[in-house]
């Protein structure tokens, strides 16, 4: 099966979820597909005769989506119960590691810092695909492989 990063269909990719509290990790092999991407908006800044003279950053958005199988959905939940019996899984914070490519050779990884799982997924797809959730993903940032969009000090 062919993996989804950021909408580009790519033949090798894994998710690898380590816990922050604890690093247990959770290899996932197969899933459908996972976007995230950071935004930060720039502001003018006009001086007294409204010249634009420079501008200003806001603070970042981020903002994505992972899609799987329900069986990989329903192992990760159970990864979670057994590593924190006292939090449900929309309370525990994951580091993600996702790796893309064509080939083994020409792998990129990017770190998905502090995900949270934003909601349970309680429908699927109405069609071939019935057994695919997807699930809205909180993150605080993003190491891309090439580089941070923004480095903050």
């Amino acid at each position: 099966m062919a993996t989804t990063v950021n909408g580009r269909e790519y033949q090798h990719g894994t998710i690898a979820l380590a816990l922050v509290a604890t690093g247990a990790t959770l290899d996932i092999k197969k899933f459908k597909g996972i976007d995230y991407e950071v935004m930060a908006e720039k502001k003018p800044v006009h001086n007294a005769e409204g010249k634009v003279v420079g501008y200003t950053i806001d603070n970042a958005k981020n903002q994505g989506n992972v899609s799987m199988l329900l069986s990989q959905w329903k192992l990760i939940k159970e990864w979670v119960r057994d590593q924190y019996s006292d939090l449900g899984i929309g309370q525990v914070e994951l580091d993600a590691s996702v790796t893309y490519g064509q080939s083994q050779q020409t792998l990129m990884t990017d770190k998905i810092l502090m995900m949270m799982f934003q909601k349970e997924p309680r429908k699927s797809q109405d069609n071939q695909d019935g057994l695919i959730v997807e699930i809205p993903i909180f993150f605080a940032g993003v190491d891309f492989h090439g580089g941070q969009f923004i480095k903050y000090s």
